[in-house]
């Protein structure tokens, strides 16, 4: 049995932040092979920049592996993407960039977005943190569908944001009951923090100065 998984790499320490300052470094995205039959871990797929690339997150069923691309000058000019794994696995080179037939942008905005993360429930949807024109920070859903003219998929933004009380995410990780926790980010009041809230809205901080990460345990 063979399993591949992402792992995100940098030149400094700025792995996999959220969208408060600017990249330090060209990232690379690698999609490696684990195997259990004691052979060594085979690179895949090596997802280079220039600039952000990161975040990467795995569609349900493991054909896609969304993640994070800077596409501009601005810290905040990122989009979301796509890596066919399939495609990918049986490419000829490892070395890939937004050129490669197994990439594709899945959603483009005019200000920016990040932080795609599977529905827990619903495998065609995912949630992402997208940079309003005011400079809100809100989660918003992405209906996604196979394009077969593309062969891809393609993402549809909602029309409102998630929650719309719930703000400055950086990174967020939903529950199975319309709960979730969320990484919001520093104010003048407040360190970065995680937050928990509930299905009926209901906030509260759950720990302050974490780390720039949140995960989901199966």
């Amino acid at each position: 049995m063979r399993i591949p998984f992402a792992v995100g790499l940098a030149s400094t320490l700025l792995v996999a932040g959220c969208m408060d300052e600017a990249p330090r470094s060209e990232h690379q995205l690698m999609l490696l092979q684990l195997a259990h039959d004691q052979q060594p871990a085979r690179l895949l797929s090596n997802i280079s920049g220039p600039g952000y690339v990161n975040q990467p997150m795995f569609s349900q069923d493991g054909q896609w592996l969304y993640f994070t691309k800077q596409t501009g000058e601005d810290a905040l000019a990122t989009d979301i993407y796509q890596l066919n794994v399939a495609l990918a696995s049986n490419t000829k080179t490892t070395s890939l960039d937004a050129t490669s037939a197994a990439i594709a942008p899945l959603l483009t905005t005019a200000t920016g977005e990040f932080s795609a993360t599977p529905h827990p429930t619903q495998p065609d949807q995912l949630t992402a943190v997208v940079v309003e024109p005011d400079g809100l920070q809100r989660l918003w859903t992405i209906q996604t569908r196979f394009d077969p003219q593309r062969g891809s998929m393609v993402g549809l933004l909602s029309k409102t944001p998630l929650w719309p009380e719930l703000r400055d995410v950086g990174y967020h990780v939903q529950g199975n009951q319309g709960d979730v926790l969320v990484f919001q980010l520093e104010n003048k009041q407040e360190p970065h923090r995680a937050v928990y809230q509930n299905a009926q809205g209901e906030q509260r901080v759950i720990l302050r100065d974490i780390g720039r990460s949140l995960l989901r345990h199966p």
